[in-house]
């Protein structure tokens, strides 16, 4: 999957259209409910002390910038205009206009400038051209003022034939950073095109950080300079997929390299000269010893495209000491930017939330931080130009600002302990006070190893309104609780859910002792037999994703289960309350161990609360099917996988009596790059496996069961 194309599906969502609010539940059956957000340009969530100010917006296809030593700021508009930013002014005339192939993830994508801008008057560019076949070039234009001098084009390296290269989306995984080193060497970062092996052949510089001299000429002292000929002695490492991102630290060289993972990992790694990164024998970590494994990677529970990335190292600190020497980088699908000390690259921290498909970051000549917000899929028919915007970041340890600076962040709204809430009237165990209603689910999300408590509160005075064709809307401030436990029934997390007027606050504690902490920033921890994912706080949860570490499963197919629905009606819990129709005719759910439903139920019910989330008309899936409780399984029959079909002859989606040939049973026993979902963080074989083959071994060829 490409790197905006991965995200694509969440961007248009947030870009196109609002089914909130969050609150309501719009179908009787639907065991989730999805929040599908606009994505405004109001700015960033940052730390206390820290402003920004918006510096420009209407950028169209934003993919990279660069701030030069003099404060002007370049910045790359994919369909090929260099635009130039001056005294906090957005140029209308373009830098620089160029002929580019900018299809999908094609076109002008990186930008640098000469360490000695503009003494010495050059601008480096990375794009996509079109003839004679789309292909990479690296060209050097000299500055002239505000704009590129005519005709002062200098190429220094013309790429492969991308017509040849093969790859799913030859359009796709084009990186494009580029950057100066301390050695004033020209670093230039080239995704493999979605073709996978190119990555680790010599041949091609596909998957690969290439070096060359200011001039275009290639350093005879290059890894590979012996062992290869021609431009491909410009190879310095190897293994990469879609290094869309990386930076070198000033003073010391050091060089991370951000490479966009397929569905497993989101990897930093160290730019270390003839370095093997994996790709595509290996995503994440590797026990192959020929493999550099990534100084720091994460899963897609906490981010699914890792972007840009900056050292903090400015020659005027405007930002306090602690973040001097650190590294800044971004996740486009997940709009977060995070702070890691490269001292402990384990030792992470979130700095900004909100964005808007974050893409580059770098630091400006005053010590401010600049970020560039794409906004916007990939370019294909359905593109919208002018979207996105640039910020500028400050430090000013004030609480507020007048003007256009926008003062970000305020206290955590959430209690520092779980005691804290007032919640609960016993700890140990854990028990809600007595105003809140236990609950429980007919089809809980799978979760391995683990058990899960649910309560349930209304505010004083207030019911679960239900609207015509079965909508719940809970009133504003109902609470839920999550408790999870091991299968020792030892405390791991509890989380709470607080209904807004359009969306759900939601927050995790992390179990220590005889109490829980507030999980500010989103974590991994091996609990001892398996990992765990503890989701960060959040504002506004998006349901609409299943990375976001929070299930929420209510509905009435799901509390229609031994008279509880029932129950909450007797408790007058309803307004209006529930028709004895409403009541008959509910959906149901059933879990996978229900011994009296049929497999066709329990796969849907399953399907429902597991896949729903990304498989859904219009949804970030391009998985070809929708997994929603009131879609039928048999839609899926015979139906061609758009996502891919494995290697396998004649595979469908659900080949009718051949679970071999079945891309949806195939891909939930798999446990490498394409297993679903994605997200998993422990190799533990699906429960809904039995089921699943069963009902397609009970298909005739005509899609009837047998």
């Amino acid at each position: 999957m490409g790197y905006f194309a991965k995200a694509g599906a969440d961007m248009r969502r947030k870009n196109g259209r609002s089914e909130g609010p969050i609150v309501s539940l719009r179908n009787p059956a639907k065991a989730v409910c999805l929040l599908l957000a606009v994505r405004s340009l109001s700015g960033a969530d940052l730390p206390p002390g820290f402003s920004e100010e918006r510096i420009a917006d209407g950028i169209s296809g934003a993919t990279g910038m660069a701030v030069a030593p003099d404060g002007r700021i370049f910045v790359c508009e994919q369909t090929g205009a260099l635009r130039l930013v001056k005294d906090g002014v957005l140029l209308s005339r373009p830098f620089l206009e160029l002929d580019v192939d900018s299809y999908w993830e094609r076109g002008l994508i990186g930008v640098t400038v000469d360490p000695k801008f503009p003494d010495q008057p050059y601008v480096y560019v990375v794009y996509v051209a079109p003839k004679p076949y789309p292909h990479h070039r690296i060209s050097r234009f000299t500055a002239d003022g505000e704009h590129a001098k005519p005709g002062s084009e200098l190429v220094l390296l013309e790429g492969d034939n991308q017509d040849q290269m093969g790859g799913t989306i030859k359009a796709g995984h084009q990186g494009g950073g580029i950057h100066f080193g301390v050695d004033r060497k020209l670093y230039v970062a080239i995704g493999e095109q979605t073709a996978g092996a190119p990555s680790q052949g010599l041949d091609t510089l596909l998957g690969k950080m290439l070096r060359l001299n200011a001039d275009g000429s290639i350093p005879e002292d290059n890894p590979f300079y012996s062992s290869t000929r021609g431009k491909y002695q410009a190879i310095w490492a190897r293994g990469l997929r879609n290094p869309f991102g990386f930076a070198i630290q000033h003073g010391t060289g050091r060089m991370f390299i951000n490479d966009v993972g397929a569905s497993a990992w989101e990897e930093i790694n160290d730019g270390i000269p003839g370095a093997n990164y994996g790709w595509p024998n290996a995503e994440g970590y590797s026990t192959n010893s020929e493999f550099k494994n990534p100084i720091y990677a994460y899963r897609p529970t906490m981010g699914r495209s890792i972007s840009g990335g900056v050292f903090y190292n400015p020659k005027h600190v405007q930002f306090p000491s602690e973040y001097v020497g650190k590294y800044f980088f971004q996740d486009y699908m997940n709009n977060w930017m995070r702070v890691l000390d490269p001292k402990n690259p384990q030792n992470i921290s979130t700095f900004a939330r909100d964005m808007a498909g974050p893409v580059a970051v770098d630091v400006g000549p005053d010590g401010s931080l600049y970020y560039l917000n794409r906004n916007a899929w990939v370019k294909d028919e359905k593109w919208k130009p002018k979207t996105g915007s640039l910020y500028r970041i400050r430090y000013t340890g004030e609480t507020s600002l007048l003007g256009i600076t926008k003062t970000v962040r305020a206290q955590p709204t959430f209690a520092a302990r779980l005691s804290q809430t007032g919640f609960f009237q016993r700890m140990q165990p854990l028990e809600p006070s007595g105003d809140f209603v236990t609950y429980e689910v007919n089809s809980p999300a799978w979760i391995p190893g683990t058990r899960i408590q649910r309560w349930l509160r209304l505010p004083v005075g207030t019911k679960i309104k239900v609207e015509e064709a079965g909508t719940w809307i809970f009133p504003p401030d109902t609470i839920f609780l999550k408790h999870f436990t091991d299968l020792q029934d030892r405390p791991v997390e509890t989380q709470v859910f607080r209904a807004g007027e359009s969306c759900f606050a939601a927050c995790s504690y992390r179990w220590r002792g005889g109490d829980a902490e507030l999980v500010e920033d989103s974590l991994v921890e091996n609990i001892g037999h398996i990992n765990w994912f503890f989701p960060g706080s959040d504002e506004c949860v998006q349901f609409a994703s299943s990375y976001t570490g929070y299930f929420f499963e209510i509905g009435p197919a799901q509390i229609n289960r031994e008279n509880q629905l029932k129950t909450w009606n007797s408790l007058k819990m309803f307004d209006p309350p529930l028709s004895a129709d409403y009541l008959q005719h509910a959906a149901k759910m059933a879990a996978l161990d229900n011994p009296t439903a049929s497999d066709e139920l329990k796969l849907r019910s399953y399907l429902s609360v597991n896949c729903s989330m990304c498989h859904f008309p219009n949804g970030p899936s391009r998985g070809n099917f929708d997994a929603r409780f009131e879609s039928s399984l048999r839609e899926l029959i015979a139906r061609e996988p758009l996502a891919g079909d494995l290697g396998i002859a004649g595979a469908k989606l659900v080949a009718p009596g051949d679970p071999e040939k079945s891309i949806l049973l195939q891909r939930l026993k798999r446990f490498d790059i394409f297993r679903m979902p994605p997200a998993s963080l422990n190799d533990i074989p699906s429960p809904a496996l039995s089921a699943l083959e069963s009902w397609i071994r009970s298909l005739s060829r005509d899609g009837e069961t047998r």
